[in-house]
């Protein structure tokens, strides 16, 4: 177990968090485009309707329709 001078500076270790944070959001993002372009080429399409007869957590419903 290292003790607390092997330890890397409080900010070094809090800028690998942040980088690491950032890089995963981004990697998130990259693979969310790349699904919506994958739906939409295989000619569905995602429309956000307001869900009234089964509310959902964030009170829409995601409907997939054909082109």
């Amino acid at each position: 177990m290292k003790n607390h001078a092997d330890l890397a500076p409080f900010w070094k270790r809090l800028l690998w968090l942040t980088v690491i944070w950032l890089a995963s959001v981004l990697l998130l993002g990259v693979f969310a485009y790349f699904m919506r372009m994958v739906v939409n080429a295989v000619g569905l399409s995602a429309h956000v309707i307001p869900c009234r007869a089964r509310p959902s957590v964030a009170g829409v419903c995601l409907l997939f329709t054909r082109r």
